[in-house]
Parts: C-alpha cells; sequence; structure tokens
C-alpha cells in the first residue's frame, strides 16, 4: 500500500501555533504585574522552596526579555522562507543552516529584506506578507505606506536581532548573570558614589576581552517587539492559510501597520538617564 502524501506547507500554515511565545510572556507578564501572589504561585512546586521574591522576579523579566530574541528568530526564519522556498516552506525552516540566517539578518539590518531576495523592496514586502493579494489592494497608496513601514519594521528587527551576545550567553548556560543592575558615579577625590540607574541587567564576559560586560533591558521593550513579531507572523500565516481553506484570497490583519508607533516600540529611553550622567 503506498503512503499517504503529506502536503507539508498545509499542515504547517493550518495548524502552526505561531502565538506560543506570546502566550507564555503574557503569562510571565501578568505574574510580575501581580506580585503580592508570586511567592504563592511558586511555593511547594515540586518541594521546592522559594523565598527571593526578588529574584523570582528577576528570573521572569529576564525569561521575558530572552523571549524576544526567539520571537525575532522564529519571525525572520518564517519571513526568509516564504522568500527562499516559497513552495516547500517547511523544508527551508528545517534545513537552513544558522550561519546562513546570520548572515542574512545582517544583510537586511544593513539594508531592508530586499537584501536577501532578487526583488525589490516592495515586491519583496508583498510575497511575505500579501501573496494572495489582488492587484488592485496591493496599488493602493495605503497599502503601499504599509508596505513601507513593514520593511522598515523588518529593518529595526534585524538589527536588534543582530546584538545578541547577552543572548548567546544565555542560551549556553552558566555564562550569564541576572538581577538588579545598579550603575554608580564615582569620583573618588570628592567621596562622591551616586547611583545614576538602575534596573533589570545582566552581565556576561565579552569573547574577546574576557571582561564583564553590564547590560540594562525593559522588559516592557522586550514584550512589545514580542508583540510586534506575532503581528507579522500571523499576517503571514493567514496569507499563505488562505490557499488550504475556504476564505477569501486577501486576508487582512486586524492590526493596521500604519497605525504602529515603532519609535515607541524600539525605543531606549530608558537608557537615557544612564548615558546622560556618563557623557
Amino acid at each position: 500500500m503506498e503512503p499517504a502524501i503529506i502536503d507539508r506547507d498545509k499542515l504547517l500554515f493550518t495548524s502552526y501555533q505561531h502565538d506560543f511565545i506570546l502566550r507564555k510572556v503574557a503569562v510571565l507578564k501578568s505574574i510580575i504585574d501581580n506580585q503580592a501572589s508570586v511567592i504563592d504561585i511558586f511555593q511547594g512546586t515540586d518541594g521546592l522552596e522559594f523565598k527571593d521574591e526578588d529574584a523570582l522576579i528577576s528570573g521572569l523579566k529576564t525569561e521575558i526579555h530572552f523571549s524576544m530574541y526567539h520571537a525575532l528568530e522564529s519571525m525572520f526564519a518564517m519571513a526568509f522562507a516564504l522568500i527562499k522556498q516559497p513552495d516547500d516552506v517547511w523544508v527551508w525552516l528545517t534545513t537552513y543552516k544558522f550561519p546562513e540566517f546570520g548572515r542574512m539578518i545582517n544583510d537586511v539590518a544593513k539594508s531592508d529584506i530586499s537584501a536577501v531576495s532578487e526583488k525589490d523592496e516592495l515586491e519583496t514586502i508583498r510575497i511575505i506578507f500579501f501573496k494572495n493579494c489582488p492587484n488592485e489592494f496591493v496599488e493602493q497608496e495605503e497599502t503601499k505606506e504599509m508596505m513601507h513601514k513593514l520593511s522598515q519594521i523588518l529593518t529595526l528587527c534585524a538589527d536588534e536581532l543582530n546584538n545578541k551576545d547577552a543572548y548567546n550567553s544565555y542560551k549556553h548556560g552558566l555564562r550569564l548573570v541576572t538581577g538588579a543592575l545598579r550603575f554608580n558615579l564615582v569620583n573618588e577625590k570628592e567621596a562622591i558614589n551616586n547611583v545614576i540607574g538602575e534596573g533589570p541587567g545582566l552581565v556576561y564576559l565579552d569573547r574577546k576581552s574576557a571582561n564583564p560586560v553590564p547590560e540594562l533591558y525593559s522588559f516592557e521593550r522586550s514584550y512589545k517587539i514580542i508583540k510586534l513579531c506575532w503581528q507579522m507572523t500571523s499576517l503571514m500565516i493567514k496569507q499563505r492559510k488562505v490557499e488550504y481553506i475556504e476564505e477569501d484570497k486577501c486576508v487582512i490583519e486586524a492590526t493596521n501597520f500604519n497605525d504602529i508607533d515603532i519609535d515607541d516600540i524600539f525605543s531606549q529611553d530608558f537608557l537615557n538617564h544612564v548615558l546622560d550622567e556618563l557623557s
């Protein structure tokens, strides 16, 4: 008996739970936002005892922050697969080599998404997000504006993913220390030792110098970027899903990307005070 032929991409686009990272971090953020219950939630889990609530909260914030990199990787992997192997997306997602992926991310960060395709910017965005939409829709000025915005967002996301030394340390175990990070401004002659910045932070070793590198982060900012990755991946999935289910061939995500404030999402305001003092 001949084995059944499975349509791999149909299975992928109709079954893939692309919101699993967002679901995870939404639960973690909910726990952080209701700190009074944290110890009660974790106390006695598998016989373990947790007494340091600050350490628990810090760990959850760190997990949200590093989930951002996972969300960025997943979003770009889907986008690249739709460009490189649109007729067998799941195979590309399964077999691509990470050095190649890293070079593609670097190319997008330096330019735009067209750097990894043989098409221009808008045609590349159409391949990723609007494959099954008619020309009348794609040619609308509002749609073109949205496509330029999506390209801009992808470049910002690629730049974010390019700076992942701390994430690499996190992935490989005991190479990173997390917790509250405090920056002090010290003047020994005048006996000044002022705290100029404090917040969730981490320390890792620079691979070349082996010197400790401190890094502040904002888990709220990371959460916003995760949500943005989910919104973009949702649009990619839905535009391909219509090929396998009875729906209109052009499904437009409820999110209007023209209304997204990218300056707010990618803001580094949480660092500004520290940087101003140090300068």
